[in-house]
């Protein structure tokens, strides 16, 4: 019987997120690269996700409650959120806010870091790819293709690996 109400709590964990123990939450602007501030501590550039701590509070409530968020782009343009309500249902989800950016002056600057940031990203991510196949290739195992025949001047030729 102890065993089925073990199974039967598991599931429930499992299904309502009752035992997880962060929810995560992506902060996005638009334009992208905006500083994300919580609390006077920058979180880093958008998009960034961050992971928040959930309570027993949090569980019973259903929800977490998250301090303000604040954004800074690059020209100088601000908003903010005085909160969140991070819905515990979607605990196995990244939930997600989107920053607009103001209209105001420096719209242009905005857009030409999203674009350097951008290119930043794409270097990266190529670069890491490359990387990540250097590393295959090294750790592969030795075929008969990978082989060739060294001729010797006494007796036959050998397999050379």
């Amino acid at each position: 019987m102890q065993k089925v109400i073990r199974l039967a709590l598991l599931a429930l964990c499992s299904t309502l997120g009752a035992c997880a123990t962060h929810v995560h939450v992506a902060y996005l602007s638009d334009p992208p690269g905006a500083a994300v501030y919580q609390g006077g501590q920058l979180l880093g550039n958008a998009p960034v996700t961050v992971p928040y701590q959930l309570t027993d509070a949090d569980r019973k409530n259903g929800y977490k409650i998250i301090d303000p968020v604040s954004v800074k782009w690059e020209s100088g343009a601000e908003a903010s959120i005085p909160g969140l309500n991070a819905n515990l249902m979607q605990v196995d989800q990244t939930q997600q806010y989107v920053f607009l950016r103001p209209n105001v002056p420096g719209l242009e600057t905005d857009l030409k870091k999203a674009e350097s940031l951008q290119k930043e990203a794409v270097l990266l991510r190529n670069r890491t790819a490359q990387a990540m196949v250097k590393t295959q290739e090294a750790n592969k195992p030795k075929t008969e293709r990978d082989c060739r025949l060294v001729p010797m001047e006494k007796g036959p030729a050998v397999l050379s690996c």
